[in-house]
């Protein structure tokens, strides 16, 4: 904390005088800029590497000195000593009460006054500030802390409960009107932030657009983000001055900067109405603003209101020369306040727990190579003490290595940089774990697992890939972790095995002594023996020879001689190295009860003639063979038992040796895991893990292209084959090394699958990917198309039926079908030289099948036929991608529809110069769903061209939240399809109706829907209160009330009406004849038990256009031809029933009839 405090008061004082003295050469976008590195020292608790120019290095001596200071309070006794006289009393009324000096062992606290006396004064209490000011500093930073959460949780839901939907044409963001409450336009939100609206703000269109422009551009910025971690460091540095001072100028700056960025998108001819628009929305406060709070507000002072105003309407030149020194300047301060201080080099650290392990690979991850050390030398490594500017840890994440000196959000091949693995502590029992997981081991408290990324970024130096460098440092972190002496290893999965192999049927084997080979004839030449300081042989030691025909290249042999003895041993092995044919021996402890050694050879005559041969020598010191494995083997417990086993450690990796009872076994893994799958099925062995003793591996049925994964594990009397119950949060079991485009096109058809068979009443509650099986594409009709196979599983709570792990096996995750998914895709882009990129994929569909695809023109072309419209394209939430040749426009636009319908409201907004309004419809109700079903075969669709500007009056659908929505305009046949990321344009052209006219524009087919929602929306309930009205009364007030809302809606409206008036009220006699049960059955049920009559009346109504004519036309109108008769006017008739409640008088509705 001291070095913190020391460097970035020197970095923030540095950076003012370069603000003051660069104010008006420098924009004040590079200003802002300059203020990341003050944060970056304030939430980076860490420093360069050390060096002699360090400001640390020059302030060793002070800074080492502070923290080690006490206060001394309430002195017990006093003495003094003189130079010139021995020790006396001294008065103890003339001591400090209290005092400011170095820490002490015995309270006793020493100076020296003006005339060289020592007073050495014993203080009864000593209190020492490095004990007393942590716990201020924590008090302070919870306070900080409560005001940064409740200052914007509170500003938070301000802004929820006043806040108004505005839709805004082109806004990339969603944008809220709050009518009251906000001094000033505001963006807030960090995650997807949204842009609040001032009454002041929407005067006019320039000062919306002005508005628009500088909140996009601080959205641009981060500055949410930025803000957010300016009240991070207050919150932490609350006491510091210096924090408070760079906060608040860099608050300024960053509207200064803001003002740039949007007078740059806006143009130059904008520079004085903007400022215009700054000076009419600003309030100018007077007191300071709440600096912890991270929404971009437009309030400033005086001051700071009339620098803005400045500099918008100064429009200064910024010199590159001043940029340069500027950054020069602090590239100069950055070395000095970033490096640390040269202290000697710490002795190695050692380690006993996983703690103290990740402190330790930190340090010797970053250093690994030195500075010249190629690859190794480019190693990032975070932890939790040393968190990364860019991003946050994960919960329990421990250790994060990248590769590359910096931090980037993308990588390419030519500058490759990315996410190598990860060390995470996770709890005992997780409900979920992350992709990749590899679970190294567990102190009782936690385990500790190792995650890797999907996708390793390519390393183009040497013949070194992504992968490679990957594996190395995962290794180095799996061995250091290992090494922890509270780490045990994992044990058995705590689910039970899916099956369970006995080995009761295997035969033992004898461990056969070594034959006695023929002395080599000639003289033999000594080349060395084994050594064995540990004397694991005893009193034998292993020796090699050469003898036979040196013409020939000779022969190596090997012998087991007894110390004491000085004689050639007997040999009982021998190897014809060949061409460049290598051998080598090493010792073993503990292999299958036995303590011996391996030979290793290889004489290069084949491609897998690695040969180990182990030995262990009997009572009479002769070598017995107990093993021979080809390829890379293992020793390592399987079962926990303390003695080791032997194991192949490939993809060939089809058996192991076991001891059982004192006899000796060899396990054959194929013809064992035939027992469960089919005779010949492909099994593939990823090796065994000593961290988790276990073997994943996979097998593919000949008949079924999917893999099935599973883990193999040895408990010393049989072999358990278990399938993954765990969950994982990204639904993916295994490490699939695929493109995004691939993955996410198999998780939404797998997703689909999922919730289909949910909708069927299967009761599953989980569902995992396990497989994505290879490409297999075809050209067809100048067009390329790839097909890729998908594994995938379902969960149930109880167990079922798991055919694929063998027949009557159940488990709790097993394939919900036999059939086998597939994914289609396009590649646009694609020619026959061109080298497929999955970039360029375009997902079609996905399609279930019994067995494997047999690929041929006519199978493209049959998927493509049976390819659903609503599953070509992604709407919403994905990226629209609307291709002529895969998707029809009548296609497309019924998806569209169809997607809108799936919502429980469809927000409806009718611009227009008169009338107009925003309405949210239920799409199942009233015509909606008859309306959606004309809307594409009542009309030819066909893309279009976008024509540019278009009238700001038109219609607009949008989803809840704004990611889609179609818009239409008045005597216009064009539609607009958007997405929150792209806009499609299509052409709507009327057809004929089955009596030959042709249906109505397409503006108005849709205008109807609002006209519904709108009169609706506009409709009173009804209630007459008084009760002393006669009948006739209380139904003209309401019918007044009724139908008077005709008046009321848009122009244009099919409901439009300039003229309303009610006559004729009437009630029919001959209701008086019914008796109360025929009466009961005429009545609505909700009139029962109420005071009750019914009534009728006539409507005398003049349509304000063509279509109220027609949508106002019921089965009795008419002409009206009474007196004083309006032009164009009509009538028609309603009657209902009237009832009473304890509101008052109340009608559920009229119509044309009884």
């Amino acid at each position: 904390m001291k070095e913190i405090l020391l460097t970035s008061s020197a970095l923030i004082l540095a950076l003012l005088a370069l603000r003051r003295l660069f104010q008006k050469t420098l924009s004040r976008r590079a200003q802002y800029a300059l203020w990341g590195l003050v944060l970056l020292r304030l939430l980076v608790p860490v420093s360069l590497p050390a060096a002699e120019f360090s400001l640390l290095t020059a302030a060793e001596p002070v800074v080492s000195g502070v923290g080690k200071s006490s206060l001394y309070v309430e002195p017990y006794s006093v003495e003094f000593v003189r130079p010139d006289k021995p020790e006396e009393p001294y008065s103890i009324d003339e001591t400090p009460r209290a005092a400011l000096g170095p820490a002490s062992n015995d309270n006793v606290y020493s100076f020296t006054d003006q005339y060289q006396t020592t007073h050495r004064v014993e203080y009864t209490r000593q209190i020492v500030l490095a004990d007393l000011l942590p716990p201020i500093w924590y008090c302070g930073m919870a306070v900080m802390a409560c005001w940064l959460v409740l200052s914007n949780l509170l500003f938070w839901q301000k802004l929820r409960e006043a806040r108004k939907p505005w839709p805004v044409e082109g806004a990339a963001r969603r944008v809220y009107l709050v009518e009251s409450g906000l001094p000033s336009p505001c963006l807030f939100g960090l995650f997807r932030p949204a842009i609040y609206l001032t009454p002041a703000a929407l005067q006019s269109p320039d000062s919306l657009r002005h508005v628009l422009a500088h909140e996009e551009t601080h959205a641009r910025h981060r500055d949410p983000l930025w803000s957010l971690l300016r009240g991070v460091c207050l919150t932490v540095y609350w006491f510091d001055p210096l924090v408070w001072w760079a906060a608040l100028a860099s608050r300024t700056d960053c509207e200064l900067a803001c003002d740039e960025g949007a007078l740059r998108r806006l143009g130059e001819a904008e520079r004085v109405p903007y400022g215009r628009t700054l000076l009419s929305l600003i309030p100018v406060r007077k007191a300071p603003a709440n600096p912890l709070l991270s929404a971009t507000t437009m309030t400033a002072g005086k001051r700071q209101l009339k620098d803005r105003i400045t500099r918008v309407a100064e429009n200064p030149v910024y010199l590159g020369r001043a940029l340069f020194a500027a950054v020069a300047l602090a590239a100069l301060v950055c070395a000095v306040t970033f490096t640390g201080a040269k202290t000697p080099a710490p002795e190695p650290a050692r380690f006993h727990d996983v703690d103290e392990a990740v402190s330790t690979l930190a340090e010797e991850l970053e250093n690994y190579g030195g500075p010249e050390g190629g690859i190794m030398s480019k190693l990032v490594v975070y932890t939790p003490e040393n968190p990364p500017e860019h991003f946050d840890l994960e919960d329990g994440e421990l250790l994060r290595v990248y590769w590359g000196m910096s931090y980037s959000l993308s990588a390419s091949l030519s500058d490759p940089m990315g996410w190598l693995c990860s060390l995470y502590r996770v709890d005992l029992e997780p409900d979920y774990l992350s992709r990749n997981m590899e679970i190294l081991g567990s102190d009782g408290r936690y385990q500790y697992g190792i995650s890797r990324p999907d996708r390793a970024p390519e390393i183009k130096q040497g013949r070194t890939e992504g992968m490679s460098l990957m594996n190395q440092v995962i290794d180095r972190i799996r061995e250091t972790v290992l090494s922890c002496e509270s780490l045990k290893p994992a044990d058995l999965p705590d689910w039970n095995a899916a099956v369970t192999i006995p080995l009761d049927g295997l035969e033992p084997y004898e461990p056969q002594e070594a034959e006695a080979l023929p002395f080599p004839y000639g003289s033999p030449k000594m080349l060395g023996g084994l050594e064995d300081p540990d004397h694991v042989l005893g009193d034998y030691g292993l020796m090699f020879f050469e003898g036979g025909d040196s013409a020939t290249g000779g022969e190596v042999f090997a012998g087991v001689q007894h110390w004491a003895r000085s004689s050639w041993p007997t040999p009982f092995w021998s190897f014809r190295p060949g061409a460049g044919g290598k051998y080598s021996a090493s010792l073993f402890r503990n292999l299958l009860g036995h303590d011996g050694f391996c030979i290793t050879y290889n004489a290069n005559d084949g491609p897998r003639t690695l040969t180990h041969e182990y030995y262990y020598l009997n009572e009479e010191g002769w070598p017995v063979l107990l093993a021979r494995m080809e390829d890379y083997p293992q020793r390592m417990d399987l079962d926990g038992d303390g003695v080791d086993e032997l194991v192949s450690n490939d993809m060939y990796a089809d058996h192991f040796y076991f001891r059982r009872d004192g006899k000796h076994y060899k396990a054959d893994l194929r013809p064992l895991l035939w027992t469960v799958w089919p005779m010949g099925t492909y099994l593939c062995f990823d090796g065994w893990d000593p961290a988790t003793r276990s073997m994943p591996f996979r097998a593919q049925v000949s008949s079924d292209p999917s893999y099935q994964y599973r883990t193999l594990y040895f408990d010393g009397e049989s072999l358990l084959v278990y399938n993954d119950q765990r969950h994982f949060t990204d639904h993916m079991i295994g490490w699939f090394d695929e493109e995004f485009t691939v993955k996410d096109a198999a998780l939404t058809a797998v997703e689909e699958r999922f919730h289909a068979t949910r909708l069927d009443s299967a009761f599953y509650d989980d569902w995992r990917i396990t497989s994505i099986g290879e490409s297999h594409g075809l050209e067809v009709d100048g067009k390329f198309y790839v097909f890729r196979q998908v594994s995938y599983e379902f969960h149930t709570p109880e167990l079922q039926d798991a055919p694929a792990l063998g027949e009557g096996i159940q488990d709790y995750w097993a394939a919900p079908s036999s059939e086998n998914l597939y994914l289609l895709f396009l590649v646009p882009s694609w020619n026959s030289s061109d080298e497929i990129s999955y970039a360029d994929f375009v997902y079609l569909y996905s399609f279930q099948q019994e067995g494997s695809l047999v690929l041929s023109e006519e199978l493209v072309r049959e998927k493509l036929r049976e390819m659903p419209p609503s599953d070509t394209i992604y709407l919403g939430a994905a990226t629209l991608q609307a291709e002529t040749s895969i998707v029809s426009a009548a296609n497309l636009a019924q998806a569209v529809m169809d997607r809108l319908l799936e919502a429980d409201t469809v927000n409806m907004s009718l611009l227009a110069s008169r009338g107009g309004g925003r309405y949210d419809v239920d799409p199942q109700a009233g015509n909606g769903p008859s309306q959606a079903r004309g809307f594409t075969s009542h009309y030819d669709w066909s893309y279009a061209e976008d024509t540019g500007d278009m009238p700001a009056e038109s219609l607009l659908l949008m989803s809840p939240g704004g990611d889609l929505s179609l818009r239409f305009w008045p005597e216009s046949e064009l539609v607009l399809l958007h997405t929150y990321r792209e806009s499609t344009w299509l052409r709507a052209e009327p057809k004929d109706d089955p009596g030959g006219h042709p249906y109505e524009n397409i503006f108005n087919y849709m205008r109807s829907w609002y006209d519904e929602a709108e009169l609706a929306g506009l409709s009173p309930t009804i209630r007459v209160t008084s009760r002393n009205l006669s009948r006739e009364q209380v139904v003209r007030l309401w019918a007044d009330l009724y139908e008077g809302t005709k008046r009321k809606v848009s122009p244009g409206s099919k409901y439009a009406c300039t003229y309303v008036q009610i006559e004729d009220i009437s009630f029919p006699d001959w209701l008086d004849e019914l008796t109360e049960e025929e009466l009961d059955s005429l009545y609505p049920e909700a009139t029962r038990g109420h005071e009750r009559f019914a009534f009728s009346y006539t409507t005398v109504f003049v349509p304000e256009n063509d279509r109220a004519l027609n949508g106002i036309m019921l089965g009795d109108t008419a002409p009206y031809e009474g007196p004083d008769a309006l032009e164009g006017a009509r009538t028609y008739n309603h009657c209902g029933y009237m009832y009473l409640t304890e509101e008052g008088w109340r009608c559920d509705g009229v119509g044309t009839g009884w």
